[in-house]
């Protein structure tokens, strides 16, 4: 059976991409010996005013405050630690300014030290600080160093977009209540799950309100924002709140002649804090794993290393700055990556060490030296050109193609395929005309029935494959990193389809409402071409999902068309292609091959298209002796068409069966949830009623509304009534308070 007769048959099986999006689970997973470095500031800036006598005298106050340092867990339970190790940079203040008075600067009594402090059996905090006596302020902030981040574990996995409210106790500890009438509360919302510096980390929006006694003034404070919190460990690594302060309450202080003054003092302003906590170490128990990012699962083989990994294992790419340049007078050398670059630059019989460093998407800024001088450059990278510029003067350069391996007798051809771009006639070359060389002897092939029934395909000495199925793709691996994969199809969303209207227009509303951007959905995106096009379009996509899965970068070059076929698909294109491949996996550098595919590209609909690879591919040094017995291997696959026809039915039996499980179900727990609705609307209301009580009693206004114009304004809540009854002396029933629970 030849690869064109075998596409006409497994290019009927539709295999549609899926995303796995699962619920994430928040919770403290430390173990002894991590540690982690902090830096934390906190402003509050108020506009203030002392009544006494009948007198205002309006004042600004700036507070500040800076902590920096390094923790380490020494003890943990159930994965939150009980004992810390504290090192307090000797950077560590505070500071109080009012304004026009100066600046009063108060020293932070752990500043420079190391304090172990530890939960013992009865709950309480204790520390081992003996430089004399810690007042109860620093001492409370130094105990809640262990509560930091415990407020905003969630009690069950959530999704995106889903919220929960803090744990009240968790959140008093963090907050550092110690009055009676001291009250806090926390709500949280998962906003996305990213990849930050390798780590999977949830984004979770904080909003909190703070209701405490300090000093004799009472304090109320809402903040909103957003904490980054590292999944593998539940460790928080980055928060930044802001929002505002008010204060209220009487104050003493003495007269120059020693006699008692008592004067009112009110006070509204902003808050800030902002703290960084990044892992330095994450022992066992504490895993850093590399971010499984959702990825296109094949569906029906979930287990095919294809399915998580389109071209085959791998991770960093491949440097496209690095190569060499020249104009064929000048030339530059580089090597290096991640945007740190070095090499040589040689004019004539002169060569001078070069240094550069990425400074923008294509930008090189450098320096090279000659006679103990150096001398600066830019450079700036196109698509395998470069403008080098240094002393006034620019030289046009040109990257040195990659030398060519040997050309395989893959049969001549003469015109590029329909559909491909004459932009990429330089990447997606013609192959030329060889002569024929002589067939190889067939080697012996051992049968391999698929156990599912669906076929058998042969394999040769060193050759094995667990494949369950071929209704789907399966791979066929060689005894020295050769490879077949056979039937990968993905669906392919066009840049104007809904799915990718969408995702912009949520990053559109994102930005507008100067909201955190959505996490990207997981999808492959480009516009309908022909086979080779589309694959130097779609490998780079692939790639990157193959690194965010802990496999190697992948790269192509040097296509080839060797033949073109009919697709056997409405509107369809095929062709066979040859091409170099680059891979990079961690530890053992770049690894060369060479590949024969045959590749389809079929339109689905206006938003999507069909990407379909059967693929041959083995290292350059051995891929002229290895294609023989890969083709004979391909050559050798026979499908059971019966056998094919049963499982697609039964395929759509389960489905319709599962389809009218899940009708039943929901209807079921509509039913139930009908007679519960009401009751839950009821107590929800009443609920929202005690919380927008609680905020309005925070923030210290409430609204009063003009009936006439419509005009509403924040009156004092502890006064909001007395200004509504002389509002309304001359005109009764003109002006009404609105309470926060009403709007």
């Amino acid at each position: 059976m030849s690869i064109r007769c075998l596409i006409g048959i497994v290019s009927s099986v539709v295999l549609v991409a899926q995303v796995h999006a699962d619920p994430i689970t928040l919770r403290p997973a430390m173990a002894p010996g991590m540690t982690w470095t902090f830096s934390q500031s906190q402003s509050a800036k108020s506009e203030n005013k002392a009544t006494m006598n009948g007198m205002t005298q309006p004042f600004t106050t700036i507070n500040s405050g800076r902590r920096s340092g390094k923790i380490e867990v020494l003890q943990v339970e159930a994965g939150e630690p009980t004992s810390l190790r504290v090192t307090f940079g000797n950077d560590c203040d505070s500071s109080m300014e009012m304004v026009g008075q100066g600046r009063q600067s108060m020293p932070f009594p752990l500043a420079g030290k190391t304090v172990t402090i530890s939960r013992v059996a009865d709950g309480r905090v204790t520390d081992d600080f003996r430089d004399g006596q810690l007042d109860p302020q620093s001492q409370s902030e130094l105990h809640g160093m262990l509560e930091t981040g415990s407020a905003i574990y969630p009690k069950q996995p959530v999704d995106v977009g889903q919220e929960w409210d803090a744990d009240p106790q968790a959140v008093s500890r963090m907050m550092q209540l110690r009055n009676a009438n001291d009250r806090a509360g926390m709500r949280l919302k998962l906003l996305s799950v990213k990849d930050i510096d390798g780590r999977q980390t949830a984004e979770v929006k904080v909003s909190t309100a703070v209701e405490m006694e300090q000093n004799g003034l009472s304090i109320k404070t809402i903040l909103q924002g957003v904490a980054l919190v590292d999944i593998a460990t539940g460790h928080t690594v980055k928060t930044d709140l802001t929002g505002s302060i008010n204060t209220s309450g009487q104050q003493q202080n003495q007269t120059p002649d020693g006699n008692a003054m008592t004067y009112q003092v009110e006070g509204t302003g902003t808050m800030t804090i902002a703290n960084t906590a990044p892992i330095t170490n994450a022992p066992t128990g504490a895993p850093v794993p590399v971010v499984a990012a959702p990825r296109p699962v094949v569906e029906g083989n979930d287990d095919n290393p294809l399915a998580a990994n389109p071209l085959g294992a791998a991770a960093t790419p491949v440097d496209p700055l690095v190569g060499s340049y020249s104009d064929g007078k000048l030339k530059l050398d580089l090597t290096g990556g991640d945007g740190s670059y070095k090499g040589t630059v040689t004019l004539g019989s002169n060569t001078f060490p070069v240094t550069a460093k990425l400074t923008g998407g294509t930008k090189l800024d450098g320096s090279f030296t000659a006679g103990g001088n150096s001398f600066p450059f830019t450079a700036t990278v196109g698509d395998n050109s470069m403008k080098f510029e240094t002393g006034g003067t620019l030289y046009s350069l040109k990257k040195a193609a990659k030398p060519v391996g040997p050309v395989n007798p893959l049969g001549p051809q003469s015109r590029r395929p329909a559909g491909v771009a004459a932009a990429n006639v330089a990447a997606v070359a013609v192959a030329p005309a060889q002569p024929e060389a002589p067939k190889p002897a067939p080697v012996a092939l051992r049968q391999y029935n698929f156990p599912d029934g669906t076929g058998s395909i042969g394999l040769a000495e060193g050759w094995t494959t667990d494949a369950a199925s071929c209704q789907s793709v399966f791979v066929v691996a060689g005894p020295g990193e050769q490879k077949l994969s056979v039937g990968f199809a993905i669906s392919v969303n066009t840049p104007d389809s809904q799915t990718v209207r969408m995702q912009r227009e949520m990053e559109q509303n994102a930005r507008q409402w100067g909201m955190a951007l959505p996490q990207t959905i997981p999808m492959i995106v480009a516009p309908y071409s022909a086979p080779a096009d589309a694959l130097q379009t779609l490998v780079p996509q692939f790639s990157q999902f193959s690194q965010r899965n802990g496999g190697p970068a992948t790269q192509v070059g040097n296509i080839k068309l060797v033949q073109t076929l009919n697709s056997g698909m409405p509107n369809g294109q095929g062709a066979v292609l040859a091409y170099d491949v680059r891979k990079q996996t961690p530890g053992r550098g770049a690894q060369d091959f060479r590949a024969l595919s045959n590749v389809q590209t079929t339109p689905l609909s206006h938003d999507a298209w069909m990407f379909y690879a059967i693929e041959a591919m083995a290292p350059t040094q051995t891929f002229d002796s290895d294609l023989p017995v890969m083709l004979q291997m391909l050559n050798s696959w026979k499908i059971n068409e019966g056998a094919m026809a049963q499982k697609t039915r039964d395929n759509i039996d389960n489905s319709n069966r599962t389809f009218a499980a899940g009708q039943a179900a929901h209807r079921d727990r509509m039913a139930a949830f009908d007679s519960y609705n009401k009751s839950w609307a009821d107590r929800q209301k009443s609920q929202d009623g005690s919380h927008a009580d609680f905020i309005e009693t925070i923030r210290g206004t409430r609204t009063v509304e003009d009936t006439r114009t419509g005009e509403r304004r924040d009156a004092d809540l502890g006064h909001s009534k007395d200004i509504v009854d002389t509002l309304n002396q001359p005109e009764p029933d003109r002006f009404r308070e609105v309470p926060l629970r009403d709007q």
